[in-house]
């Protein structure tokens, strides 16, 4: 495995692997700019093979991977020493016959399924009239004995991560990872019980100019049936809207029901992308 050190490599990598094959299929849809912060950070690999390259992005435990192989060629087949994760990603269903022809050729490579998410997303903008939180729920939270910050993540540090861990399925994502991904760009609401307890946790991030992404709605047991995960997602769109956000999405596990019907109460509509993962361990 060979590490890529600039996009200008990257792209020449690219465009040699097109002129000596007879057409390409591909997972990435990383625009240069997401890829060129990856090869930044040392985080970029590739291997070449008969069939075309692969790319790899170093999560820490495990690999995302980007293919560029020749179409109707068999999926390389290869050895790691930590997990391999690919995502392929369909717009209005335009995919998902090739994600279905292409899933035998993965699993011949020793790939399995994963899961399969969809996106949802809400409009946020200054002409949408209503707010998601209202004075009431504020007030209702607060005097069952809760309260809530933005920006208290370095003092619930060691809560929060043990709370995530505990709670999500990250599948073979480890808790320095997961403490990597709370410390980089995303912003963190979090809302914390009178006792001192974390109750509930939103992750969100800036994507683009006027859109955000929803990463994780994370709600301690201990504190079900409290509505903090409505208010806590409630309080970050009123947010978001506030700083300009005009769109906020999320993807959502095909299985994740209560995450689902949350996010339909409060006006999110599936649009149409969907995403299915495999992995190779």
């Amino acid at each position: 495995m060979k590490k890529i050190e600039s996009l200008s490599e990257y792209r020449a990598l690219l465009g040699e692997n097109k002129k000596t094959h007879n057409g390409i299929d591909k997972n990435c849809f990383l625009l240069p700019s997401g890829m060129e912060k990856f090869i930044s950070a040392g985080k970029v690999y590739y291997r070449s093979y008969d069939q075309g390259i692969l790319i790899f992005i170093d999560e820490n435990s495990y690999y995302n991977l980007y293919y560029y192989i020749e179409k109707g060629s068999c999926f390389p087949v290869f050895s790691c020493e930590k997990p391999v994760l690919i995502e392929e990603l369909s717009q209005n269903g335009s995919r998902d016959a090739y994600i279905a022809a292409n899933e035998a050729r993965l699993k011949a490579a020793g790939f399995g399924f994963y899961r399969k998410s969809f996106q949802y997303e809400i409009g946020i903008g200054a002409e949408e009239p209503q707010r998601f939180c209202t004075a009431e729920d504020e007030q209702a939270v607060k005097a069952s004995g809760f309260r809530y910050d933005t920006a208290c993540y370095a003092d619930f540090r060691p809560q929060i991560i043990s709370l995530w861990k505990e709670s999500l399925d990250f599948g073979d994502i480890s808790g320095d990872d997961l403490a990597l991904e709370l410390s980089q760009d995303e912003e963190l609401l979090t809302v914390i019980s009178g006792d001192g307890a974390v109750a509930c946790t939103y992750l969100y991030e800036i994507v683009g100019r006027d859109v955000s992404e929803g990463r994780h709605v994370v709600t301690n047991p201990s504190y079900y049936r409290k509505g903090l995960g409505s208010f806590v997602l409630g309080l970050t769109l009123d947010h978001l809207r506030a700083e300009g956000i005009k769109r906020h999405y999320t993807w959502i596990h095909e299985q994740n029901i209560p995450s689902v019907r949350m996010h339909e109460r409060l006006g999110f509509l599936q649009n149409g992308r969907s995403s299915i993962q495999y992995i190779l361990k």
